[in-house]
């Protein structure tokens, strides 16, 4: 909705439209959104904030908060591009989106997903006011394009794939004995990693690539006859600002440049963002039930983070002393949740996964394991809650080392009972007859034997029983030593292994017959 001033001023006032019920459940601005704004000319403008709207035509808050301020900068001219200003005078800073240019309804969508020409009211729904001021420009080439500035939103939160409406892009002024000249504001978004799709609008309102253009030949102030007006759908997740280089476009017309552009724009409307939700859970067994359960833990200090499709963090939160984490207000989007003794910060580069000293991943995902265990799952976010979001862990166990009192070689290929292995486990407990060890390596001075088959390095003994692992020392007095390493009910072993050591004697008779006559 553009004003143009001139020595005949001419620029369009909206229609007083009968509203079009808004689209219920998204995020918008209405009258609400920014209780008494002030009066330009200015730099900046808000916070406004985003409200539910419930009905249609009725807005509530929305916790948590998500508001949108808006700035300009890099400015090219004196005064060139300012918020709630005129030709001549000022007005609000935030204002209906069909006070200028005489939009109808069907040109807006409030949903970024739903059915293009729905749910926008130019009378409901709210926008930044903004003014392109062209008396600069007088005695330069009229039709063409110059660079003005820079507007950028910034939101208070990560968004997704958020919606921005403009209206009123085109004016003219006139005088007398001269055609009227028609110039219009002109957009480039300058924020990378975001597409930009027009999702419904006048026809003179053109999305190419980066580009948000008014492609009429003859610039008017209204969007029916030469005016760009419509949403435009931004397609991004963890958006926590949109910069658009600005450009004032003027057409053929003989009257020079004079009064300025007045346009609406930065109405915003998102998708109703959803909450994510899960537990880290002490998941004793691990996997071996094909479940991610057990009782919930913070493992004594541990960090949620919801991190983007670049690496960045979207969100971060502390897990509860209980396992319990949620992250709320998340646009649509495909995202990873990861475990980390580090916080996040929104829009860094993620932490790398950890957790506390001895604590493990035993398997993560929504129900079952996602396959791989890591720290870290992979989820998609749509229109609803995500949860069951869920993490095990569990602490490692811990391998009793064994020195046995020294005995008698019993030579030849006798074999002698090896101690009975043991170790403990924070959620297992003592571990010995029954349970799971591994050897890791072999005795260099004699042969380890289970149920009288040779073992083999990094071998694992399952519901092992001590009577059946033997040892034959060779011959002499030697001491033979090997090590291994306990295994926990949910598959996983100590790290560091602990040695098994046992000294051999020679028997009396032995060290006679070696004595020389």
């Amino acid at each position: 909705m553009l004003l143009s001033g001139g020595i005949a001023a001419n620029y369009a006032l909206a229609e007083m439209l009968t509203p079009t019920a808004a689209l219920a459940g998204d995020l918008e601005f209405s009258a609400g959104s920014y209780p008494n704004p002030p009066n330009g000319p200015a730099t900046s403008a808000g916070p406004a904030m985003l409200l539910e709207n419930t009905t249609g035509s009725t807005f509530v808050p929305y916790t948590p908060n998500i508001s949108i301020s808006i700035s300009v900068s890099n400015q090219q001219y004196p005064n060139g591009l300012t918020l709630g200003a005129l030709s001549g005078g000022t007005t609000s800073v935030f204002n209906k989106m069909n006070f200028y240019g005489s939009p109808i309804d069907n040109m807006f969508t409030s949903n970024p997903n739903g059915p293009t020409g729905t749910g926008g009211s130019g009378n409901d729904n709210y926008a930044f006011e903004l003014f392109a001021a062209v008396d600069a420009l007088a005695g330069k080439p009229r039709n063409a394009r110059y660079y003005y500035g820079d507007i950028t939103l910034t939101f208070s939160r990560p968004v997704s794939n958020p919606v921005i409406h403009m209206t009123g892009m085109g004016g003219f002024s006139s005088t007398s004995g001269l055609t009227p000249h028609g110039h219009t504001a002109e957009f480039e978004l300058a924020t990378p990693g975001v597409t930009a799709t027009k999702l419904s609008g006048s026809t003179f309102l053109n999305v190419t690539g980066n580009q948000i253009l008014n492609n009429a030949t003859t610039i008017t102030a209204t969007c029916s006859t030469g005016a760009a007006c419509g949403s435009v759908k931004f397609s991004g997740t963890n958006i926590t600002t949109l910069t658009f280089r600005t450009y004032v476009r003027g057409d053929a017309g003989t009257t020079d440049w004079f009064g300025g552009d007045v346009f609406l724009f930065g109405g915003t409307s998102i998708a109703k963002p959803v909450t994510i939700s899960g537990s880290v859970l002490n998941d004793a067994n691990g996997l071996t039930d094909s479940s991610i359960n057990g009782t919930g833990t913070n493992a004594g200090g541990l960090f949620a983070n919801l991190v983007d499709g670049t690496g960045k963090v979207v969100a971060s939160t502390t897990v509860a002393a209980n396992g319990t984490y949620s992250f709320l207000g998340i646009g649509a989007g495909a995202y990873t949740v990861s475990l980390s003794t580090t916080a996040g910060v929104q829009g860094a580069t993620a932490p790398s996964v950890s957790l506390p000293s001895s604590w493990v991943n035993t398997g993560e995902g929504s129900g079952a394991s996602d396959g791989s265990v890591n720290g870290s799952t992979a989820i998609t976010v749509a229109a609803v809650n995500v949860t069951g979001i869920n993490f095990g862990i569990e602490r490692l166990p811990d391998t009793t080392a064994l020195s046995p009192a020294a005995q008698t070689n019993p030579g030849g290929t006798t074999t002698v009972q090896v101690p009975t292995l043991a170790g403990t486990d924070p959620e297992d407990g003592a571990l010995g007859s029954g349970k799971s060890f591994k050897i890791v390596t072999l005795p260099a001075n004699g042969t380890l034997t289970y149920n009288n088959v040779a073992v083999t390095a990094g071998q694992v003994i399952t519901s092992y029983d001590p009577t059946l692992l033997k040892l034959d020392p060779n011959d002499g007095a030697i001491t033979v030593s090997f090590t291994y390493g306990a295994i926990d009910a949910a598959g996983k072993e100590d790290p560091t292994p602990a040695t098994v050591t046992m000294p051999f004697v020679l028997a009396h008779c032995q060290r006679i017959m070696a004595t020389p006559p």
